[in-house]
């Protein structure tokens, strides 16, 4: 920085005569601004106390709302603002007063707009993929045979707290864990008996009687005490994932058992979030206890198709 010290006059045509400007750095710094009216403090203590407030997939959509509001608003500013990029982050962040979680969402999706298809398609191929992935460790731990309850050899399927490993295995007396696990650690985050990810929810069901009749996975994981059926979860077991906001975060519901087809519904009953979503026998043939209903009409209604 410089400072300018003397006079300089000047007329009409230019400088004229007069002593020479002496010009000298300086170590002052400018003097500290504050941007009026933006009490960062109370700003960050509001957004904490509104996303403390929510569930996990609540939280994640909350940060994909405010980053969606905040970089729709910098990148409709004009190029020549004289406040520059900070003066469009600071309108983006106005936006946000005073607004409610459910309008910030409702914000968000208007300004995403076109966005809303590819990323459910995103969704849906994660959800797919997932399930794949699930059946592949569903046939590891069978085969390895890790979980035998009844002692006569045979490998058994197990629950997404079991295959993770975030849970002792069934007949183990709270012991033994699979070592290293066959399915992601995020498997291990079991509420509810579901598990959420990329805007699905994932629900296992493993067998009770040769009638067809199956449990869901514990509320927090495992399957130990649900009364699964030693010799039936030996050879059969189902999952099911739709998505936590129907026609939002995915259209379409999945399902995957024993066989390793992954079968695919419109999810005309629109189940949508970890309150509602699939019976056991949805995706089964009527009257059938294990036939999974792949391009056929199942229990629940719904026409379900292998996905290839």
């Amino acid at each position: 920085m410089v400072e300018t010290v003397g006079s300089l006059r000047t007329g009409a045509a230019g400088p004229l005569e007069g002593s020479v400007a002496e010009r000298r750095p300086v170590d002052r710094e400018p003097p500290a601004l504050r941007v009026a009216g933006f009490d960062t403090d109370s700003f960050r203590a509001s957004l904490t106390s509104m996303r403390a407030a929510l569930d996990e997939e609540q939280r994640r959509r909350f940060d994909r709302s405010v980053l969606a509001l905040v970089s729709a608003t910098m990148q409709g500013s004009e190029r020549k603002d004289p406040a520059g990029p900070v003066g469009s982050l600071l309108d983006g962040l106005a936006r946000l007063e005073g607004r409610s979680a459910t309008e910030l969402f409702a914000m968000a999706e208007s300004v995403e707009g076109n966005d809303a298809v590819p990323r459910k398609n995103a969704n849906e191929s994660a959800a797919i993929a997932t399930l794949k992935n699930i059946s592949s460790a569903q046939a590891q731990c069978q085969a390895s045979g890790v979980i035998d309850t009844d002692g006569d050899g045979a490998g058994e399927f197990g629950s997404f707290g079991e295959l993770s490993g975030a849970m002792p295995i069934r007949g183990s007396h709270g012991v033994t864990r699979i070592t290293p696990p066959v399915l992601s650690a995020a498997f291990g985050n079991v509420k509810d008996g579901v598990v959420v990810r990329s805007g699905y929810v994932f629900r296992m069901f493993l067998p009770q009687t040769p009638q067809g009749l199956c449990v869901a996975e514990a509320p927090d994981g495992g399957s130990d005490r649900l009364g699964v059926d030693s010799d039936l979860s030996e050879v059969v077991w189902r999952a099911y994932a739709w998505p936590t906001e129907a026609g939002k975060t995915g259209s379409r519901a999945f399902f995957v058992d024993q066989s390793g087809d992954v079968l695919a519904c419109s999810n005309a009953r629109n189940w949508s979030g970890p309150g509602f979503g699939p019976d056991a026998n949805a995706a089964l043939l009527p009257g059938e206890a294990w036939q999974s209903a792949a391009n056929e009409v199942g229990c629940g209604g719904d026409h379900w198709v292998v996905v290839r």
